[in-house]
């Protein structure tokens, strides 16, 4: 993510002065500045946390003789990635189509042993919707990953240096490895100072600013809102009470009634963020939407850096816009 990103993030109220500061720093360096982690990542953390810190994108599978193992492999046609994580308590698991769960030890300086496996149980097929007429391509794939995991016996991690992401390596007692690399999950990009809040959403598209780089992308407008009726302690639950009542008139009467959900306590200023600057947010072009986000309060953001970021949660209103 550039840095004309992390501007956007910014509150209208700070944008003014976070401008100033923006610009005394590339005046300064010549380049923007980076995001830096808010958990860091190093040796003095222990296995399971330093296990816990990313989600593991799975890479490839090979042989002991590092020959390619197409019987695990990245379905063509099936948008998930086939990805990893763990828990520092010991639990966690996998997702192919469903999710496998299971509980890991560590033995050892590299051993790992994986069991008590349950997963969830929904049909998968392909990515077009189809099952294909011999055999389901994502269900075996699945089926076989669940066979392959209780032979697991090691593993290596590295963790990321420069450009390079951190790596993890399982391997087997054949021999053959699967190989993933590393991800920052949301804990580790941005803590645990968090928040839940709502945001009201314009995804009409319009330039992010007038001159510079940023105006040649593309930003959306955000604001965060609030109701404090009937519980002024709990903002949040207010929120979900707003969604039923507006929830029954979307589904039973074909309402979409903005008036009432207008009947905000609070709402805070417009700001533009890029289309792309809440994680796992893509807004459709020209929709209007409600939506609960986790607000972070970022620590050890670089002097002049947005010091708050979104993460999408789900959809408050309406549940029939895109």
């Amino acid at each position: 993510m550039n840095f004309g990103s992390f501007l956007l993030r910014i509150p209208a109220s700070r944008l003014v002065l976070a401008t100033a500061a923006l610009a005394a720093l590339m005046g300064a360096r010549g380049h923007a500045a980076e995001r830096v982690l808010e958990i860091s990542i190093t040796e003095a953390l222990s296995v399971p946390e330093r296990l816990a810190a990313y989600r593991w994108n799975f890479i490839k599978a090979e042989t002991a003789q590092g020959q390619p193992l197409d019987e695990i492999r990245q379905p063509e046609d099936w948008p998930v990635t086939l990805e990893m994580g763990f828990a520092d308590a010991g639990h966690r698991g996998m997702s192919v189509c469903n999710s496998i769960n299971w509980k890991y030890t560590l033995t050892g300086e590299s051993g790992i042993r994986f069991d008590n496996f349950h997963s969830t149980l929904k049909g998968c097929g392909r990515a077009d919707g189809k099952v294909p007429s011999e055999g389901n391509d994502v269900m075996s794939l699945e089926q076989r990953v669940k066979a392959r995991l209780p032979q697991v016996r090691s593993f290596t991690l590295s963790l990321a240096k420069g450009s390079t992401p951190p790596l993890l390596t399982l391997s087997f007692e054949d021999g053959s490895r699967w190989n993933f690399d590393g991800t920052p999950t949301e804990r580790t990009k941005y803590g645990d100072d968090r928040t839940q809040v709502v945001i009201e959403v314009e995804a009409a598209r319009q330039r992010c600013a007038k001159q510079g780089p940023e105006s040649r992308q593309e930003c959306i407008r955000v604001r965060e809102v609030r109701w404090d009726e009937p519980d002024r302690t709990d903002p949040m639950k207010n929120a979900n009470m707003k969604e039923l009542s507006l929830g029954i008139k979307e589904m039973f009467k074909g309402e979409i009634d903005w008036k009432s959900a207008h009947d905000f306590s609070y709402a805070g200023p417009w700001q533009l963020l890029r289309a792309d600057a809440i994680d796992y947010f893509k807004p459709a072009e020209g929709s209007h939407t409600l939506e609960y986000a986790n607000k972070y309060r970022l620590h050890k953001q670089p002097s002049g850096m947005p010091d708050f970021a979104y993460t999408h949660v789900g959809r408050m209103f309406p549940r029939s816009t895109p």
